[in-house]
């Protein structure tokens, strides 16, 4: 009895302070709850449809019990390669706990990752990763605003997941975001710098935020809104996706004379004649550029939940973003990332250029995603599209390195300050170089030669002392020289020589004739042309002993009749593209070759639905009766290497 009233006085006792303990600390409780965004209350159950909100709510106390042991049984499945089943879970999982910001992230991870790579067909892989994408960007983030992570983790699957090449279906990824935004926002202006660049995307951050607010800015929207629903178009996603299918294909029905060789049936593409029509009437007039302008700004913050003029802020710090690219998402969710992670620790501290402090973690994680996206930029940032053929190619772009450059300088300061071990500044010093002779390459290559002079210039300042720089002469030989050892490095073999030639050979092509660029065609003509005189030196037959004249590569105009000759027959080109290639090459070269390619190019042309004649042209003073230049006498005034005049 007496051990009955002891226990039960103690209990008392427990009871009563434990009472007056939770009552001292509710109120830091309470204080606490919203930070982490867990709690359920008013204001952030209005963001959760109903459904969402009453299944929280229902189970009261034991919902914690329940998302526990559903999480631990997500995380089993998981670990045994069960994914479509801890997707499943983690669904569940999400609607109990929406404000739990770990398990939007561990969905996501399946969709994209996991779940993606377990299917068979491109278009199965692309969305699987398109809907974890989606589910971050459009639930994970709408649900847990402050959670820095999910916008670090959104980054990087677009960094990554799409941007790089770990995935066997990374291209066709690639091209799905190219198109996907190409009919969302358009093509930027080609290499147009960063100020045209902003003044192409800043109608759009500057549209209105509603229909009405566009007719009373505008009203002469109001008859054109009229037209449009004549033949059946709203004011909404569909309808600027349409404009920019118009805008998109048009050039593959106008024929050669538009610069498109080819002429494909509207029939086989997604192209609205009628509203081609009512463009044609408008396009240039006011009223359509408004609409235009406020129906990506509508897409843009309806559809994607990204900000007009956070992107514009990016653009205008960065460079001209093309948002066809992966790396530009990456940067902007990154970037928005730390921007808010600066919000939630309300500093009223800011560093000069006006953004807001964060924590050095935030800062150091969000600066390497970002530091990655500009450098990804910088080597791959160039998109180009061919919806016909469904293929995307990317190349580097030297607008870029001038951004990268800076940031990496910011970052050698911090080293050179001995905040940081030798082993860091050493490794540090030897990617800087690297980097400052890969953007000499690519300027002299796909941009301005005297920007490439500028970063040889910096490269021999800060490198050209070290021991193995002065025994290598790397920075005593000329701009052009330097390039071609870069791309080169080893050619002391015919094997390796033959690689590099032509690799040389389809860059010309593929990145010059196909991309309309003369001046890079050119510079990779002069770059294997080069490397075969240099070799053919080297192992010449009067300086080697008899019987190795063997070693000796065929005159260069025969091996780039050869190359051409191979990817004008390759399947993996399609007819469109070499077709392209074809009216951009010199007539000189396309008379060697027009005799032996005419019969297979006029057959995959019919095979492809194309006329022939329009697609691989004879060439001008071209002859049947005629022989072809000769390829194999090296000394005559024929086989100087060809070239496209330019400006």
């Amino acid at each position: 009895m007496r051990s009955t009233r002891a226990t039960l006085l103690i209990s008392a006792t427990v009871f009563f302070a434990a009472l007056i303990g939770v009552a001292l600390i509710a109120d830091s409780v309470n204080t606490r709850r919203p930070q982490p965004a867990m709690a359920l209350d008013a204001d952030t159950a209005g963001a959760l449809p109903p459904w969402v909100t009453l299944s929280t709510t229902a189970l009261g106390s034991f919902r914690g019990v329940l998302v526990d042991a559903l999480w631990y049984r997500a995380r089993v499945l998981q670990d045994d390669g069960q994914f479509f089943e801890a997707n499943q879970l983690s669904q569940w999982i999400t609607t109990l706990q929406p404000r739990f910001p770990q398990v939007w992230f561990f969905q996501a991870w399946n969709m994209a990752y996991n779940i993606s790579v377990a299917t068979y067909t491109p278009e199965e892989r692309w969305d699987w990763v398109s809907k974890g994408i989606a589910l971050l960007r459009d639930k994970g983030i709408v649900y847990n605003p402050t959670a820095i992570k999910l916008y670090r983790e959104l980054g990087w699957f677009y960094f990554h997941k799409i941007g790089l090449f770990m995935d066997d279906m990374h291209w066709y990824y690639k091209y799905r975001l190219a198109l996907e935004w190409q009919l969302v926002l358009g093509a930027p202006p080609p290499d147009a710098d960063t100020p045209q660049t902003i003044d192409w995307f800043k109608p759009i951050a500057d549209a209105p935020d509603s229909l009405d607010r566009l007719i009373e800015k505008t009203p002469s929207v109001q008859s054109l809104l009229l037209r449009l629903k004549w033949i059946g178009y709203q004011p909404d996603t569909a309808l600027l996706q349409q404009i920019n299918a118009v805008r998109l294909y048009e050039p593959w029905l106008a024929g050669p004379t538009s610069g498109a060789p080819l002429q494909a049936s509207a029939a086989d593409l997604p192209y609205d004649a009628q509203l081609a029509s009512v463009l044609a009437d408008t396009r240039s007039a006011e009223p359509f550029e408004a609409m235009y302008a406020f129906l990506r700004k509508a897409a843009l913050r309806g559809r994607y939940h990204m900000d007009p003029a956070y992107m514009l802020g990016l653009m205008q710090r960065y460079g001209p973003l093309d948002w066809r690219h992966p790396a530009s998402h990456g940067l902007y969710w990154s970037e928005l990332g730390v921007t808010l992670a600066g919000e939630i620790e309300g500093s009223s501290l800011e560093p000069d250029d006006g953004q807001p402090k964060v924590h050095e973690i935030d800062l150091l994680n969000t600066n390497r995603q970002s530091l990655h996206a500009i450098q990804q930029l910088s080597r791959f940032g160039r998109v180009s599209l061919d919806p016909v053929s469904q293929r995307v190619d990317l190349m580097p772009d030297p607008r870029f390195a001038p951004v990268y450059d800076k940031a990496l300088d910011t970052a050698k300061q911090r080293l050179d300050s001995g905040q940081f071990g030798q082993v860091e500044q050493d490794m540090f010093a030897m990617g800087h170089e690297n980097f400052l002779l890969e953007a000499t390459v690519h300027h002299y290559l796909y941009g301005d030669a005297d920007q490439a002079r500028e970063f040889f210039d910096k490269a021999r300042r800060f490198y050209g002392d070290s021991r193995t720089n002065i025994e290598s002469g790397r920075y005593r030989q000329p701009l052009a020289q330097l390039v071609a050892d870069q791309l080169s490095k080893h050619l002391s073999t015919m094997s390796d020589t033959n690689q590099f030639i032509s690799e040389m050979l389809y860059r010309a092509f593929q990145h010059g004739l196909a991309q309309g660029n003369p001046e890079t065609f050119n510079r990779f003509i002069e770059l294997a042309s080069d490397a075969h005189r240099r070799y053919q030196q080297d192992k010449d037959v009067q300086a080697i002993a008899p019987g190795q004249g063997r070693l000796r590569l065929p005159p260069f105009n025969q091996m780039l009749t050869d190359a051409f000759s191979a990817y004008m027959r390759s399947a993996g080109v399609s007819v469109q593209l070499r077709s392209r290639v074809w009216t951009a090459t010199p007539i000189r070269l396309r008379q060697r070759v027009y005799a032996r390619l005419r019969p297979v190019l006029e057959r995959q042309a019919r095979e492809a639905g194309f006329d022939p004649a329009l697609a691989f042209p004879q060439p001008p003073g071209y002859s049947p009766d005629a022989p072809p230049p000769s390829e194999s006498d090296e000394d005559s005034p024929d086989q100087q290497p060809v070239r496209i005049e330019t400006q």
